[in-house]
């Protein structure tokens, strides 16, 4: 995790467009794509004043931005992979809506859920091997989890998840369904994954010093964190909630049933994400995008599922 530098951010930008473009996939006139890679382009101008932002609250304007950064430079990181052409369906929906995981999405659009999987696998991708998606629009009925992948001599499957309401009632049953589709597939294990853009509002990490509810185009009159990891500590409070009320969605009784019947699926739920934040720099406050998966435990998980989710954190964070 760390601060990024607007030339890095433009270097980004270009070899994206052109990892993109080799394959047939041109960022299309008037998506949300353009919009925000056209203003991740401009970045510079923008934090040193010489551009307005484009509204007057910079949060929303920055969940956009570093969001999709945070996509882009995910993308070009993995160009390499072996299984990066499997990422093919996925990437072509970027076109479709607001890629970015920092941003909460319109209930039940399709695309903003298959593009979680999407960011699930780039995460995958930089711990394992064989990465592989459903379908996005020939899904497999549940038959399958939405990305499989080989980590460390097992096959894992993922199931994942974007969630539009807190009830833990909602949750626990959402739970449910990620454990059939695990279990129905051909994985030596699994795990569900949240995301939680929907559920928590950017306002609870990115507050303003006076603590009104409006924002403001100033960085300067917000809270800003000394660190990443500061940040980070402060989503991990908020996030832990999540997992304690998650726990109370359904009886002992249920639990031990539904994991009983359920045996290669890890008795936890990760926890995704991803906020952009400011943080102290030399040049001041400076919006950034930070990432925290955190786990919901239900019983033990077990050594395996412990170094699972250790490796997937360090890839979270980009750190290998």
């Amino acid at each position: 995790m760390g601060t990024v530098g607007y030339d890095d951010v433009a270097q980004s930008v270009g070899r994206f467009e052109e990892i993109l473009t080799g394959y047939g996939i041109h960022i299309a006139v008037g998506s949300e794509l353009e919009r925000i890679c056209h203003d991740l382009l401009r970045l510079d101008d923008i934090m040193t004043r010489k551009e307005a932002k484009p509204n007057s609250d910079i949060r929303s304007f920055f969940a956009d931005a570093m969001g999709v950064y945070d996509i882009v430079y995910r993308v070009v990181a993995s160009r390499t992979h072996p299984s990066f052409s499997n990422l093919l369906p996925h990437l072509r929906l970027l076109n479709k809506a607001n890629p970015s995981q920092a941003t909460p999405t319109v209930v039940h659009d399709q695309s903003q859920t298959k593009l979680f999987e999407l960011f699930v696998a780039l995460v995958l991708m930089r711990i394992g091997t064989n990465v592989r998606l459903d379908d996005p629009l020939k899904s497999s009925g549940g038959r399958n989890p939405d990305v499989l992948g080989t980590f460390n001599g097992h096959e894992w499957g993922f199931a994942c998840k974007t969630v539009f309401s807190k009830a833990p009632r909602t949750l626990y049953e959402a739970f449910a369904k990620g454990c059939d589709q695990i279990t129905k597939s051909a994985a030596d294990l699994g795990v569900v994954i949240f995301s939680l853009k929907n559920l928590i509002p950017i306002e609870r990490i990115w507050r303003t010093l006076d603590g009104s509810p409006g924002g403001d185009d100033d960085p300067r009159k917000y809270v800003t964190y000394p660190t990443v990891v500061a940040a980070d500590l402060v989503m991990a409070e908020v996030v832990s909630r999540f997992a304690e009320d998650f726990r109370t969605g359904a009886s002992d009784d249920e639990w031990r049933t539904l994991l009983n019947s359920h045996k290669r699926v890890v008795p936890a739920l990760l926890f995704s994400w991803n906020v952009a934040a400011p943080v102290s720099t030399a040049n001041g406050p400076t919006p950034t995008i930070v990432r925290t998966l955190r786990v919901g435990r239900v019983l033990e998980v077990g050594k395996r599922g412990r170094v699972l989710f250790k490796a997937m954190n360090k890839a979270i964070g980009l750190d290998c």
